[in-house]
C-alpha cells in the first residue's frame, strides 16, 4: 500500500500515513546472472602460454572467468589441423598458473579424431555444467606428444556470470 496524500492550499502534495512498500508489485526482483562467452585462439605459436603452471601472458588473449561463474558449455573448433600432438587436456587455472582442474573443460581430446578444419570437440569435462567456480579461472591447455609446428583452434567457453540480487530497501514506517 502506498502512502496517501493531500494537497495543501499552495498546491503542494503532502504524503501522510505509513509507507509500507517501495515496490508497487510487492515482490522482490532478482537478477540471476548473465550468459557470457569467452573466445580464445590457440595455435602452434601461442599454446605454451596456456600451459598449466604458466602465468597467463596476456589478459587480452586469455580472459578471466569470474569467481562464482558456472560454465555451461565449451567447444574446441579446429581451423587448421595440429601436427605432432597426440592429445590435449583443456581446463582451468588460477592467475598464478596453478591448476584448478586440468581437464575441466575437455578431457584427453585425441586430436586424430578432430584434426580436420571445421571439426569440433564438445567439452564434457567436470567443470562443464558443474558447480560455481570458487576462484577466478583462466584457460589451461596441456598437450601430449611433440610440440606442434602447425595448427590453429578456437576455444569457446559459455558461462553464467553471477550478479548480486536486487533486494529492495527496508520498509519505511511512521510519519515521513
Amino acid at each position: 500500500m502506498a502512502r496517501a496524500g493531500t494537497a495543501t492550499l499552495d498546491g503542494l502534495l503532502v504524503g501522510y500515513g505509513t509507507r509500507d512498500t517501495i515496490n508497487p508489485e510487492q515482490a522482490l526482483v532478482h537478477t540471476l546472472g548473465r550468459i557470457k562467452q569467452l573466445q580464445v585462439e590457440i595455435d602452434a605459436t601461442n599454446y605454451l602460454q596456456f600451459a598449466t603452471n604458466t602465468v597467463p601472458a596476456s589478459v587480452k588473449k586469455n580472459l578471466e572467468i569470474p569467481v562464482g561463474s558456472v560454465i555451461q558449455s565449451s567447444q574446441f573448433i579446429i581451423k587448421v589441423g595440429f601436427n605432432l600432438l597426440t592429445s590435449v587436456n583443456i581446463g582451468t587455472k588460477v592467475a598464478a598458473g596453478t591448476t584448478i582442474v586440468a581437464a575441466g573443460l575437455h578431457s584427453a581430446v585425441a586430436l586424430a579424431a578432430i584434426n580436420t578444419a571445421g571439426m569440433t570437440d564438445e567439452g564434457a569435462g567436470t567443470q562443464v555444467n558443474g558447480t560455481a567456480l570458487a576462484s577466478a579461472a583462466f584457460v589451461s591447455f596441456d598437450v601430449t606428444g611433440a610440440a606442434p609446428t602447425l595448427g590453429h583452434g578456437i576455444l569457446i567457453v559459455r558461462y553464467l556470470e553471477p550478479m548480486p540480487s536486487q533486494t529492495p530497501p527496508a520498509v519505511l514506517v511512521g510519519i515521513q
